[in-house]
């Protein structure tokens, strides 16, 4: 598991941040990349989750696009996001941000963003243990709300069930990333087939408890994670029909395509929101 890890740690950002490097670019196993949940369906906002999740534009202090991830609304005044999105060692000039409230996003990098169903983001704050491990762990950060958010948009109940396990469940996941995975071929378009919420599912292995701040979820599903799909919900359905949110997408370790990127295909980690559950309720206080 510790070789497992390590490769996650060097390649599964370049899978789920919004990517800021440009079509014609070498690939940079450092570099932040951006997409959509992979044959997930189009979202409609058509369930109270949905309505939780959200587009996090990340600009320079110029106001030029950068990159984008995804979040979720916790509570009128705060997104609940990866810790990653906010690493300005993986996006540099990263200094302020927008949240999105539509469905469909036009990525254009370094243009100023056009979106008008937006507010501003405050200042991020970074859980204090983030990537203390080196392995992505504790990937969590919360974004301040600076303004309004739309009519029918809410906050999502939190998962705190610090020691509950939920190995073989199915998680219900949303994100604005890629909705194909990588072709390999060299000079492929990085930024085709992002920038739509989409939602799929997952299940989560059985290694649940071997982490306390994530968990994985099993590899080889059709559907699956990808670049944008950072900082986006994983939901849980109980049977009586109530939904809480478990996990926040994190990173994804897939094998190297010909053109040196690697694939959305592989085991995939989230954060346990639950483990986050007493530092997210300290900070939105």
């Amino acid at each position: 598991m510790t070789v497992s890890l390590r490769l996650l740690t060097l390649f599964s950002l370049c899978s789920l941040i919004a990517c800021n490097q440009n079509p014609g670019e070498a690939w940079n196993q450092e570099t932040a990349t951006v997409s959509r949940v992979i044959n997930g369906s189009p979202v409609s906002r058509d369930t109270s989750e949905s309505k939780s999740v959200v587009l996090i534009e990340l600009l320079d202090a110029s106001g030029l696009l950068l990159s984008f991830c995804t979040g979720t609304i916790v509570s009128p005044k705060f997104v609940l996001t990866a810790g990653h999105c906010f690493d300005t060692n993986l996006i540099a000039g990263v200094a302020r941000s927008n949240i999105i409230f539509d469905t469909v996003y036009n990525f254009r990098r370094l243009k100023t963003s056009t979106v008008k169903n937006s507010v501003r983001g405050g200042n991020a704050t970074k859980h204090p243990e983030y990537n203390k491990e080196g392995q992505w762990d504790h990937d969590a950060a919360l974004l301040p709300i600076k303004g309004a958010i739309p009519a029918g948009f809410g906050p999502v109940v939190l998962d705190d069930k610090k020691h509950a396990n939920y190995e073989g469940q199915r998680v219900t996941i949303y994100g604005f990333g890629r909705s194909q995975n990588y072709s390999g071929v060299i000079g492929e378009d990085f930024y085709q087939y992002i920038g739509s919420l989409r939602r799929g599912t997952l299940t989560v292995d059985n290694l649940y408890n071997q982490f306390q701040d994530r968990y994985y979820t099993v590899a080889g599903s059709n559907q699956q994670v990808c670049q944008g799909d950072s900082g986006g919900p994983q939901f849980l359905t109980s049977k009586n029909g109530s939904v809480k949110q478990v996990g926040i997408n994190s990173a994804v370790e897939g094998p190297q395509l010909p053109n040196g990127i690697r694939s959305c295909y592989g085991p995939a980690h989230a954060t346990k929101v639950a483990y986050m559950y007493d530092w997210i309720q300290k900070q939105i206080r």
